[in-house]
């Protein structure tokens, strides 16, 4: 007996996706800090327009020696 198998191929049209992010993490050099910095608050603002809702953030930041 013969058996008929048939293959599909992915279409080689574009690029295959291999899962989302960010990008590739960074090696990062570590620097010097001249100043510190304290965050007191981080909040998520949300402005209701009339095309749907507006996303913002506001930041209260300390700095100094």
């Amino acid at each position: 007996m013969e058996k008929n198998t048939t293959t599909t191929k992915k279409p080689s049209g574009g690029r295959e996706r291999h899962g989302g992010g960010r990008g590739r993490a960074r090696a990062r050099t570590q620097e010097v800090k001249e100043f510190e910095q304290k965050i007191l608050d981080l909040a998520r603002v949300t402005r209701v327009t009339a095309g749907g809702k507006r996303m913002s953030f506001r930041c209260a930041l300390v700095i100094g020696d």
